[in-house]
């Protein structure tokens, strides 16, 4: 009889009902953001790892052409006399 009355009341009262609701709603939100990331992973995997592939293709050729490159570079900014040249030229008096 106890339970009969406890199911009875339980079924009028609509205390909390709201968050109940609410709780319920933000579950399947989130159950249908992550099965929808899901069905995006392996897509999103491709292209960061054919990124990647090609930042270190690139990073890989360009170190391998910069050190071959060093050899003949000139003396950027020197003269021949090893000083720095300036802005501004000094005249002789």
């Amino acid at each position: 009889m106890f339970m009969f009355r406890l199911w009875k009341r339980l079924w009028r009262e609509d205390r909390g009902q709201n968050l109940t609701e609410y709780s319920l709603l933000l579950t399947l939100i989130c159950l249908g953001s992550v099965s929808t990331l899901a069905g995006y992973a392996a897509g999103l995997q491709a292209i960061y790892s054919n990124a990647s592939s090609a930042v270190a293709a690139t990073s890989t050729s360009s170190s391998a052409s910069g050190s071959s490159s060093k050899t003949g570079k000139k003396s950027g900014g020197k003269k021949s006399d090893g000083k720095k040249s300036g802005g501004k030229k000094s005249r002789k008096k």
